[in-house]
């Protein structure tokens, strides 16, 4: 398809992002071994940049140059590229292939196999050849570390198990990229595992994709569970809710944790009594306009002045806040105390319907708030606001810096919007718990 239909790839702005954030990961990764030499192909101009580009790679090779990124290699039809190659005292090689993920998938071992291939037939010795993966464990303190950001992972025994059949696939794959016909091929799982295909909207033309919703779950109701729960509820409760980042593999602020949330902003509905009419609860809120460590502590700040230490917390799926809080709490000593003190205060609302005291068709066998929201209050709808998610939430928030001043206050809203939805919801959907046990 690459060959020869390239106009049809359509890019999505999610995948995107991770194609972004990956050069990032390659970009710091660079510097974990000091300083470096780099090898630079230009896409755009392949004929004129290739050759180039292997023959320097040759020439550092010989040299014994210590660190190589992006060294080129073709043996025939098959080019990699490979993201740091350490050239050892005797002149093997040490290649080491960077990857923005946190633990070792498939994927990557595949990737690793073809450049170990492909590289030994250009007549190099490996020595070894590793995965350099992302380690959550990292926490940020000022400038971001590589050699903390990052752990190296020995893979040549596996490497090497997978070396038959490789150069099978290679004339496999040339084969089809040398046909004119579009190869026969059905739709399937293949089409976003494990990334998502630039050729999804092309292959899906005329195709009814109806994604499979899991088993439909029956009636159910067991009002001695849910009464427990409720029992163990203390007012006032607090029913609260993050917006934190997603999925990035650099840390941006102190405190933060590769793939781990930092929070820009959080709802917080105060329900005083039993009794107290919902629609009239005390809300409260908290959004930065940026994401800095001064940001992040005025909403730790706030944070403890909204929600007492002895407070009942209410939140959907826990585990997430908890973990937020408690980084929150690491980050700044002086409020850790109260930080944790609302760490272990919190409930989950989520636990009725994961124990299945509640459960209807609707809800699909799922207890995600997504899901047991509208099976349970078809009159709140996501769909209705312009942010209607955690992920579009963030998109948002990201979009700020480059707003017109209107359009930044128009987003701004949005978002609290969104996310005072999130813990009102909380506060129906405990409503409608104490209606079915009345």
């Amino acid at each position: 398809m690459k060959t020869h239909r390239k106009e049809d790839a359509k890019i999505s702005q999610s995948t995107q992002n991770v194609f972004n954030k990956g050069h990032e990961v390659g970009d710091y990764a660079k510097h974990y071994f000091g300083d470096f030499l780099e090898v630079r192909v230009d896409f755009h101009n392949l004929s004129e940049s290739l050759n180039p580009a292997i023959e320097l790679t040759k020439t550092l090779i010989n040299r014994k140059t210590p660190t190589i990124c992006e060294a080129t290699f073709k043996y025939e039809k098959a080019l990699c590229l490979s993201d740091i190659v350490r050239v050892n005292s005797d002149g093997s090689l040490h290649v080491i292939e960077v990857k923005q993920g946190a633990n070792e998938k498939q994927e990557y071992l595949n990737d690793m196999a073809f450049q170990y291939y492909v590289i030994k037939k250009c007549g190099y010795t490996i020595s070894k050849i590793s995965l350099m993966l992302i380690d959550t464990s990292y926490v940020r303190q000022g400038e971001i570390e590589p050699q903390k950001l990052f752990k190296i992972i020995d893979c040549t025994e596996k490497i090497l198990a997978m070396q038959d059949g490789i150069s099978e696939k290679i004339e496999e794959f040339i084969r089809y990229s040398e046909q004119k016909e579009e190869p026969e091929m059905a739709v399937g799982s293949h089409c976003s595992k494990p990334y998502a295909c630039a050729y999804f909207e092309h292959c899906h033309k005329g195709v009814d994709v109806k994604e499979e919703e899991g088993k439909m779950g029956g009636e159910n109701f067991n009002k001695e569970g849910i009464q427990f729960f409720l029992d163990g509820l203390n007012y006032p409760l607090y029913f609260f809710d993050f917006e934190t980042t997603l999925q990035e593999p650099i840390p941006l602020v102190d405190g933060a944790s590769p793939y781990k949330g930092t929070p820009y902003q959080y709802s917080l509905h105060i329900q005083k009594s039993k009794d107290e009419n919902i629609e009239k609860l005390e809300h409260r809120e908290f959004l930065a306009e940026e994401l800095t460590n001064e940001t992040v502590r005025e909403l730790a700040e706030q944070l403890c002045k909204d929600i007492p230490k002895d407070a009942t917390v209410i939140a959907w799926s826990v585990g997430f806040e908890r973990g937020v809080v408690e980084r929150l709490a690491n980050t700044f000593p002086d409020l850790s105390e109260h930080l944790m003190a609302i760490h272990g205060n919190f409930v989950d609302l989520m636990r009725p319907f994961k124990s299945k005291y509640l459960r209807t068709p609707e809800m699909q066998d799922s207890a995600s708030l997504k899901k047991v929201l509208p099976a349970l209050l078809p009159e709140f709808r996501y769909s209705d606001l312009d942010v209607q998610d955690g992920s579009m939430a963030y998109d948002a928030f990201k979009s700020l810096p480059n707003s017109s001043p209107e359009k930044r206050e128009q987003t701004l809203q949005a978002m609290r919007d969104y996310c005072r939805l999130d813990t009102f919801a909380m506060v129906r959907i405990l409503r409608k718990l104490e209606r079915f046990c009345e």
